[in-house]
């Protein structure tokens, strides 16, 4: 693995940390959002409750209050939690795109080094042949000798 590809690697780990975590903050945050609307919602319908108990004859008018402000308070949590819902799906196609544009980025790469590897192994190819050839002269050079050496021998003996 060279050294780009490392640090490639290495950057988009830390995007997906940094994206998890925020996914998660971000469901804490709506949990907590919740949380603090059950709370309002329980709140004002004690206060309605009490509001009862001290004016039985405005009781209607005072229920009527919480139960509107607690539907209101559960809008808005609901509403929150598509917008969280929403940046989740956000991130996670961020995330997708980000894993295609690796995954195209490292068939690039791969394709690099066979482009790069092919004039080596024709560089390669190309030494194995000049030394086949350089072997099939030196065996030509010593048959030539052995034939003179031999030319020379019967030479002496006519």
């Amino acid at each position: 693995m060279d050294l780009r590809n490392f640090h490639y690697l290495l950057n988009f780990n830390l995007y997906a940390a940094a994206a998890a975590a925020a996914a998660a903050a971000a469901a804490a945050a709506a949990a907590a959002a919740a949380a603090a609307a059950a709370a309002a919602a329980a709140a004002a319908a004690e206060k309605g409750r009490k509001e009862k108990v001290r004016n039985p004859h405005s009781g209607e008018a005072g229920g009527h209050a919480g139960v509107q402000q607690q539907q209101l308070l559960l809008q808005q949590q609901q509403q929150r939690q598509q917008q969280q819902q929403q940046r989740q799906q956000k991130q996670q196609q961020q995330q997708q795109q980000q894993q295609q544009m690796q995954q195209r980025q490292r068939r690039e790469q791969q394709q690099q080094h066979q482009q790069q590897q092919q004039p080596l192994q024709q560089h390669q190819q190309q030494q194995r042949q000049t030394q086949q050839q350089q072997q099939q002269q030196q065996q030509q050079q010593q048959q030539q000798q052995q034939q003179q050496q031999q030319q020379q021998e019967y030479g002496t003996c006519l």
